[in-house]
């Protein structure tokens, strides 16, 4: 009940209904319509008015998907571009103390040592991170990244170990004959605990725009990660809103790419789950919300949606349902993980270091994302979804590289 509480205590803005991406019917929308569908139907600034229990089913994304899909393939090929790789990865570089407790993710001296090299060597023109937590671990970055030809942004000393965001650009493609721009920027809406008493976390975003070299072509890089845990959908779904009206708002000549952790995934089968303690955690389908908000107030498409209809809501109904032997093995099902695991779901228990932090207590879903905003249609996807999602060798063992798995996407960009 107290977390409920405390969940409520964010209250929509007093602007909202004053822009016309608030005034829309959900069921007029692309993609929004599927929140309509599911009990919704109400124009968008009554959404973010209302409470969890809105919806009366699961809302499902399918008809988007496919619509995505079918708007990005019906592209004609582009006649001169140029490839651009981009990886978006929560590194789960977190090892903080607060009120005499000790927060730290499974293997990380070991994981904080081969972090970089990992990353750098992989052939990434683009690279989104998220909990990069100590500016001791952004400034070991900036020096690692250099000698790979890399420039890395992470923001101030003063607020970057409260956002713990970082962009790795290949400086060769970079035109640096034309200004840049780079900016970091917190969220007005904020799961407040998160600071104070707890480990000093006030959720944002970095920015960071440049030409692309060989190219007339003006990019904006959006880093974000959004605020954590299914009661605190109403945070998610401002957060959107707020970074959404922002891209929206960059010339139409422009192209955005957003990545990041944004902690809600785009379905949820049930809207109660049942944790692997036996406790009841509701609001998932209104967790779902925040997906479609993005892509609605920053006017973009998904990536993965562009190469083919991402397994969402086909995966989302195998998931097992014996909640009670989840925590002695993830999903109570291995072969289920051996069948998924690497797919679609970027935050699963099939991920051991995952499974050692929050086994049982949460949907497998798809967390991490990368959008796109392309009014010019310049953008060409050729291949989008999971990477470094198996366990590697390490000194000690094998793990995985963090807690989620990365996603990434190739595009091609025109002259």
């Amino acid at each position: 009940m107290l977390l409920s509480l405390l969940a409520c205590a964010v209250k929509p803005p007093m602007d909202l209904g004053s822009f016309a991406a608030d005034q829309v019917l959900l069921s007029d929308t692309q993609t929004l319509s599927h929140l309509a569908d599911a009990g919704g139907e109400r124009d968008l600034s009554a959404l973010l008015r209302s409470d969890g229990s809105i919806f009366t089913s699961a809302p499902n994304p399918s008809a988007l998907f496919t619509a995505q899909h079918e708007a990005h393939q019906s592209l004609p090929p582009l006649t001169e571009s140029t490839e651009l790789r981009v990886l978006t990865y929560n590194t789960a570089l977190l090892s903080r103390s607060y009120l005499g407790t000790l927060v730290e993710m499974p293997e990380i001296d070991t994981r904080r040592e081969q972090m970089g090299e990992k990353l750098f060597t992989a052939g990434y023109d683009v690279l989104l991170l998220q909990e990069v937590w100590e500016w001791e671990d952004l400034l070991a970055l900036q020096v690692e990244g250099a000698g790979y030809g890399y420039a890395v942004y992470g923001g101030t000393a003063g607020l970057h170990s409260e956002h713990g965001l970082a962009i790795a650009v290949r400086e060769a493609i970079i035109d640096w004959s034309v200004p840049q721009e780079q900016e970091e920027q917190q969220f007005d809406a904020q799961r407040k605990l998160e600071y104070w008493p707890g480990p000093d976390v006030r959720r944002g975003w970095l920015t960071w725009s440049f030409t692309l070299a060989g190219t007339s072509q003006r990019v904006h890089l959006y880093d974000i990660h959004a605020t954590s845990f299914v009661s605190f959908w109403l945070q998610r779904e401002l957060q959107a809103r707020q970074v959404g009206m922002e891209i929206a708002s960059r010339p139409a000549e422009d192209i955005v790419l957003l990545g990041g952790d944004l902690n809600s995934g785009p379905y949820y089968d049930t809207d109660v789950w049942t944790d692997g303690a036996g406790e009841a955690v509701p609001e998932w389908w209104r967790n779902a919300a925040a997906y479609a908000l993005w892509l609605h107030y920053g006017e973009m498409y998904d990536a993965l949606n562009a190469v083919r209809v991402p397994e969402d809501v086909k995966l989302g109904k195998t998931i097992p349902a014996d909640h009670t032997t989840y925590l002695t093995e993830p999903y109570g099902q291995r072969e289920w993980c051996d069948e998924v695991a690497g797919t679609v779901f970027s935050a699963t228990d099939c991920n051991t270091l995952y499974y050692q932090s929050y086994g049982g207590t949460e949907f497998p879903a798809r967390l991490d994302h990368v959008f796109i905003r392309d009014p010019g249609a310049v953008v060409r996807v050729q291949s989008a979804g999971l990477v470094l999602s198996e366990p590697m060798p390490f000194d000690t063992g094998a793990f995985e590289l963090s807690d989620h798995y990365g996603v990434e996407t190739v595009l091609e960009i025109a002259y």
